[in-house]
């Protein structure tokens, strides 16, 4: 009978070493199925970060490119209508400019688009951060400008605007002008001259950002300007 005894220690044995190696496998099996879940995990992560940074860039780039749009264009507008006036011998700026219609909507950069920015590129953080505020106090004057002027020519009337301190107003008239012009030829002046310098800060700005966002982010779209529109003076 002690044979059969040992040799049923033996099996006991035989079957828990068994159990044990299997519990091992399984265990190692488990360990490595979590490590996967966790790269695979880390590897989403990092993927939604990316699409979001990007997704963040691609839309400050798109104001961007309406700022640059939009100040240039006023700008070169306003050139012309001034450089017409001299053709004409208008004295007064207001004479020759006409408001900026439609009136552009305000743009503001968001804290995660700024943040994104500084996060990568200090310097062109610097270039661009207050570019939208350049842009909306831009935007003021142009607001300002059409409702100054247009009180001015409801009392003399559009038709007469090329005559307007020259010629055919009383002296009552006048007087109550030439205050009045002062502000509206400072309005129109200062009016171009943020366009102008505006237009120029944002298209260098621009080409930066389009450059980070193609090394950064892969941007595949090209920055082309229409050549059928002028670029600032």
């Amino acid at each position: 009978m002690s044979w059969i005894s040992e040799a049923v220690h033996q099996i006991s044995w035989s079957s828990a070493g068994g159990v044990l190696f299997g519990a091992a496998i399984s265990a190692s099996v488990s360990i490595v199925l979590q490590r996967s879940a966790f790269a695979e995990a880390r590897r989403q992560k990092e993927k939604d970060r990316f699409e979001l940074r990007k997704a963040l860039g691609f839309s400050l780039f798109y104001k961007m490119i309406q700022i640059s749009s939009e100040l240039n264009n006023s700008a070169v507008a306003i050139s012309r209508s001034m450089e017409e006036g001299r053709r004409k011998g208008l004295v007064d700026l207001y004479q020759a400019v006409q408001p900026v219609v439609p009136i552009a909507d305000k743009v503001r950069f968001s804290p995660e688009e700024m943040a994104l920015l500084l996060s990568i590129d200090p310097t062109l953080f610097n270039q661009i951060a207050a570019l939208d505020n350049l842009h909306n106090h831009t935007v003021s004057l142009f607001e300002l400008y059409l409702l100054r002027r247009t009180a001015v020519l409801e009392r003399f009337g559009a038709t007469v605007v090329g005559s307007l301190g020259t010629t055919g107003l009383t002296a009552t008239d006048s007087n109550w002008l030439a205050p009045r012009a002062v502000e509206l030829n400072g309005l129109a002046n200062a009016m171009y001259q943020q366009a102008a310098s505006g237009a120029k800060l944002t298209s260098e700005a621009l080409d930066s950002l389009h450059k980070m966002l193609e090394r950064d982010f892969g941007m595949k779209q090209k920055l082309e300007r229409d050549p059928n529109v002028p670029v600032v003076p």
